[in-house]
């Protein structure tokens, strides 16, 4: 097996289990000490919520020779080969430089890989991810792997679009969802990683809920940011400001992030116009702007922004898109002629 198939140090000497991943942590190590381990498992939710380091600490408690308290030990000879990426019964498969799929033959190496003998200490474990960027034919691939299992391979699939992986592989996976956890659990724990933030629990609500985007996004900068992509927005529907006098305000950031956060202003702002009420927004550090747009924007402008805000955001997330800056330059044009019918 080359080196470069391998899992890399940096993927695991970090993984860890988080306090809302207790219940799913729970019930595999069960099923594992009771000989009921399934032959894949599908680990489903939202972006954020850590479901690649949920997979990663699970193969390392797994495959661990002596777990302390359901956590691997960190000692074992099994952990120091995990750590060095160099543990012969782990694999990891994912998109490879600057590809955005997981090519076929990516998972053809792995059913090869499959079909040995584990080297170590009984058990082999895969992880796919994100398993969603599989096109169909590595899909079916992969299909063939898991209609004939081998006996000692666990393979974890982790996505966060289960949708898009075919119906039949859905099937023979026990699906793992992980839900958002509750603010006052995930609060603590943000606080302990940030405790000079005063803002916690209006990240958190900006994050939907999603706690390692808190960690991502959380200082002064990024709020700042948001504030000027949405006063962007509101000035572009508004006519204060041009076409290409917004591209230049929003330019210096990730077009498909100020796409999404144009959507979410966008469905905010019709949220204001059915309710008028503040509530309703969920975007609360960006009131200003979501109701100057609710006021001065009609209701099915703003439905017809939003079909063609989804349609860029698929593409700009798409694997095959064209080139980010020039797709937000002709979203900006088309919004300022009110030309935004999706095609």
């Amino acid at each position: 097996m080359a080196q470069a198939d391998l899992v890399q140090p940096e993927q695991v000497t970090t993984a860890q289990f988080y306090p809302w991943q207790t219940l799913p942590r729970q019930q595999i190590a069960r099923q594992y000490r009771q000989d009921k381990l399934p032959h894949a498992l599908l680990l489903c939710g939202q972006a954020d919520l850590g479901k690649r380091d949920f997979a990663n600490a699970m193969a390392q408690l797994l495959l661990c020779r002596a777990p302390i308290a359901e956590k691997a030990c960190g000692d074992c000879p099994e952990c120091a080969l995990i750590d060095a990426g160099t543990h012969p019964d782990l694999r990891i498969v994912q998109p490879e430089g600057t590809s955005k799929q997981i090519k076929i033959d990516q998972v053809r190496s792995l059913i090869e890989w499959s079909g040995h003998t584990a080297q170590r200490n009984g058990l082999k474990i895969a992880i796919i991810h994100p398993a969603e960027t599989m096109n169909n034919a590595t899909s079916n691939a992969l299909l063939k792997c898991l209609e004939e299992p081998a006996g000692s391979t666990l393979m974890m699939l982790v996505t966060r679009q289960p949708a898009r992986l075919l119906p039949t592989i859905r099937s023979r996976c026990q699906r793992v969802n992980f839900a958002l956890p509750s603010p006052e659990l995930v609060l603590p724990w943000l606080a302990e990683r940030l405790p000079d933030n005063q803002n916690l629990a209006l990240l958190l609500n900006i994050a939907g809920g999603a706690p390692l985007a808190v960690l991502d996004h959380h200082d002064e900068q990024y709020l700042a940011r948001r504030q000027t992509i949405a006063k962007g927005l509101a000035a572009l529907l508004t006519a204060v400001s041009s076409a290409a006098e917004t591209y230049v305000m929003l330019a210096p950031d990730d077009p498909l992030m100020v796409v999404n956060l144009m959507l979410e202003v966008v469905a905010d702002a019709l949220r204001w116009q059915v309710s008028e009420v503040d509530g309703a927004i969920k975007n609360q550090d960006l009131v200003s702007s979501i109701k100057l747009i609710g006021q001065s924007v009609s209701k099915d402008f703003l439905f017809r922004l939003l079909d063609r805000l989804m349609q860029e955001a698929r593409q700009l997330a798409s694997t095959s898109n064209p080139s980010p800056q020039l797709l937000l330059e002709a979203l900006l044009d088309a919004v300022s002629h009110r030309q935004v019918e999706v095609f």
